[in-house]
């Protein structure tokens, strides 16, 4: 449960064996000595690495106890530079006792992607699915309606104007399908979406993706919104696709889309050459936004009381229940007449 709703689980994996005072590899024992868990003339006790007895003698206010250097705090008067953390009296390098897993390095005791998304690429190139490529739209010029998308000019969707039950497409109103036929009169509740005129929850609710990552369809896949320049408006995904357009035109919160949003000109996470070192959220990019995974982990907020958004008419209306479809109400015409019959008696009774 996070933030009042609730979500996935995900059970942490086994990992290699630190000094921590804790069982990493899930062998069903903490701190074992399989493999070299403490710098070299250390040995692992009460989740910390110590120095061994040398010859018997210890360091100035330690005393040897079964081989061990132990006795005040060592580490109450020392010093250590950043990226280490002193442990026996020592500075060691925080990586040490930090192990990551799959495409990931560690620095300064962090876990982070070994790619381009968060060490950049050299000057000319982009990163796009992890690799430096070439910019596609590099010596691309398009007209002052269109923008670059994977070295093509588009139409830009900036000053188009489409219907409630239309969007707009590559500078084209196309329907809508969570807005048109079934789903016209229905309003969901934020973080849902409109299906075949019923609300179901979004596969992105509650999902944060990795740096330069964007959630399509409950996955996280390459933000298409990253490296596209508007010149006018904001970047939007559509159906996982980048789109420009207006910035009034992009849901104030819409997580049950799989869509996100950039403001227009590059996107600073991943340009040429730095290397941004940020953090897993795009800055500027839609969707919800706390852990990080790159399967996407859950964090996002509860749909509990908040107003609902209305695809179409812009209804505002308490949420609670999964969907409500909007109707006409009205007082029945058998309680007007009726309402009408009892004056007239009355009115006739006053007269006689």
């Amino acid at each position: 449960c996070s933030n009042g709703s609730w979500g996935e689980c995900s059970a942490p994996k086994a990992g290699n064996e630190v000094c921590d005072g804790k069982d990493n590899d899930c062998n069903g024992k903490i701190d074992d000595s399989n493999g070299n868990i403490c710098p070299s003339g250390m040995q692992c006790k009460n989740g910390q690495c110590k120095p061994e007895c040398l010859g018997g003698e210890c360091a100035k206010g330690l005393q040897c106890v079964n081989g061990i250097c132990e006795g005040v705090d060592p580490c109450k008067d020392v010093k250590c530079a950043s990226g280490t953390r002193c442990s026996g009296g020592k500075c060691i390098d925080l990586c040490f006792f930090t192990s990551c897993t799959g495409n990931q390095k560690c620095e300064k005791g962090v876990c982070i992607e070994d790619n381009c998304y968060t060490k950049g690429c050299p000057n000319g190139e982009k990163c796009i699915d992890a690799k430096c490529q070439k910019d596609p739209c590099t010596g691309v010029n398009c007209p002052a309606d269109q923008f670059c998308r994977k070295g093509t000019c588009v139409d830009s969707c900036f000053n188009v104007t489409c219907k409630s039950t239309e969007r707009c497409v590559d500078g084209k109103c196309v329907t809508n399908p969570t807005t048109s036929g079934p789903c016209e009169n229905v309003t969901c509740n934020s973080g849902e979406v409109c299906n075949n005129g019923k609300c179901e929850g979004s596969p992105c609710r509650g999902v944060t993706c990795p740096n330069g990552r964007q959630c399509v369809d409950g996955a996280c896949e390459h933000d298409p919104c990253l490296h596209v320049q508007c010149p006018e408006g904001v970047c939007h995904i559509v159906d996982g696709k980048a789109q420009c357009v207006d910035k009034k035109q992009v849901p104030e919160e819409n997580p049950g889309n799989t869509e996100g949003n950039n403001t227009g000109g590059e996107n600073p996470t991943n340009t040429g050459g730095e290397n941004p070192n940020s953090t897993s959220e795009n800055p500027q990019g839609g969707g919800e936004k706390d852990e990080v995974l790159d399967g996407g982990t859950v964090g996002g907020k509860g749909n509990g009381d908040k107003d609902t958004t209305t695809n179409g008419n812009k209804i505002q209306s308490p949420g609670g229940c999964g969907c409500q479809v909007n109707g006409t109400s009205g007082q029945s015409p058998f309680v007007w007449m009726l309402f009408a019959f009892v004056l007239f008696g009355l009115v006739r009774r006053r007269q006689n």
